[in-house]
């Protein structure tokens, strides 16, 4: 049991929960100040990559496939990129 309410894991838990909660905030100011709707999703696509860095900081191996998460992202900024070159 005292492995379930260690220090580390309510530290842990916090730190998500506050990056949770930073997002969507984020996510519901951005739906009324962006010009476009699009960038909203492409936003939300960062969160493996903040995922991926919670990992490296606790030094934990990441046991999935990265790439195809990372492609994601990959994906997100070059639609963001080529909305960046029409304008």
């Amino acid at each position: 049991m005292s492995s379930i309410i260690s220090r580390e894991i309510c530290i842990m838990g916090l730190t998500v929960g506050l990056v949770a909660t930073g997002i969507q905030l984020t996510k519901f100011v951005s739906i009324y100040y962006v010009d476009n709707s699009a960038y909203i999703p492409e936003m939300i696509a960062l969160d493996s990559v903040i995922i991926l860095l919670f990992y490296n900081l606790r030094s934990k191996p990441i046991e999935g496939d990265i790439w195809s998460g990372l492609s994601i992202v990959a994906c997100a900024v070059a639609l963001y990129l080529d909305k960046l070159s029409c304008e």
